[in-house]
C-alpha cells in the first residue's frame, strides 16, 4: 500500500510540474473514508504563501484511535511574482438581532487606503445569515441631483447565504480600485421561527464565536505590488 501511495504521489507531482508558470498548486489528500475529493488551488501567489493551508481530517464515527497518512504537493514558480494577494475584511461586531426578526440588516463600510485590484469575495455569517452584498459607494456630486440620495450605490455582489454551503466568489475580470474607494458590505439575518437552522428564535443575538451567536464579516481579496505587505498597505499616503 505504501508503494502504491508513493507512486501515486510521484505521478501527481509530475502532472503538476506541467502547470502554467506563475502558479502554485496545492493538492490535499484525505483518507479513503472522506467524502471530499482531492483539491487543487491554482493561481496562488508562488513563493509567497504567508498563511499555512491545512486540512484537518476528524473521524467523528471512530471510537478508537486510528492512523492516517496525508500528503501535499507544492510546485513553485522559478520567478518571483509581481503581485501578492491580501485578504481584507469589512466587519461589524456591534449589533443586536431582535428576537423573531425575519430580515434584520447590518452594515459595514470602509475606504481603501491605497490602490488595489479587487479579485473576489467571501461573506461569512452564522446560522441566521440570509443574504449578503458588497457595493461601491460614490458621493453624488451632480449639481442637478436635487431630491436624489447623497450617494450612488454600485453593486459588486449580491448572494443568498447558507451557513453549511459557504462560497467564495471570484470576479470574472479583476477590477482596479483607486485609493479612497468606499466599499460597503450589507448582511441580512433571519432570526424567526421560519428559519429551520435557527437554534433559538426567542434570543436576542449578538456577535460571538459560537455558532448560535452571529458574525458579520465581508472578506475580500485584493492584489497589490509584491513589495507591499498588509502593514504597508494600510499606511495612507499623506496629501
Amino acid at each position: 500500500m505504501r508503494g502504491f501511495r508513493a507512486r501515486k504521489l510521484a505521478a501527481l507531482v509530475r502532472k503538476f510540474s506541467q502547470a502554467r508558470k506563475g502558479q502554485a498548486t496545492i493538492a490535499g489528500f484525505l483518507s479513503r473514508r472522506s467524502s471530499y475529493p482531492s483539491a487543487a488551488l491554482p493561481e496562488l501567489p508562488p513563493r509567497r504563501l504567508h498563511r499555512a493551508n491545512a486540512v484537518r481530517n476528524i473521524r467523528a464515527d471512530a471510537p478508537v484511535r486510528r492512523g492516517d497518512q496525508t500528503a501535499i504537493g507544492l510546485i513553485f514558480s522559478k520567478q518571483a511574482p509581481p503581485q501578492r494577494v491580501l485578504t481584507l475584511q469589512l466587519t461589524n461586531d456591534h449589533f443586536v438581532i431582535p428576537p423573531g426578526d425575519p430580515d434584520f440588516r447590518v452594515e459595514a463600510r470602509g475606504t481603501l487606503p491605497n490602490d488595489a485590484t479587487l479579485l473576489g469575495f467571501m461573506p461569512h455569517m452564522h446560522l441566521r445569515g440570509k443574504r449578503f452584498e458588497y457595493n461601491i459607494i460614490r458621493e453624488n456630486k451632480d449639481d442637478n441631483s436635487h431630491g436624489q440620495p447623497p450617494y450612488q450605490i454600485e453593486p459588486l455582489l449580491r448572494v443568498n447565504y447558507h451557513f453549511h454551503w459557504q462560497m467564495s466568489y471570484r470576479l470574472a475580470q479583476p477590477r482596479f480600485l483607486k485609493a479612497g474607494t468606499e466599499l460597503q458590505a450589507v448582511a441580512w439575518y433571519d432570526n424567526s421561527a421560519k428559519n429551520p437552522h435557527n437554534p433559538d428564535p426567542g434570543a436576542a443575538v449578538r456577535w460571538g464565536e459560537q455558532t448560535y451567536d452571529e458574525m458579520m464579516v465581508g472578506f475580500f481579496d485584493v492584489a497589490v505590488p509584491a513589495s507591499v505587505d498588509k502593514w504597508r498597505f494600510f499606511v495612507r499616503p499623506k496629501n
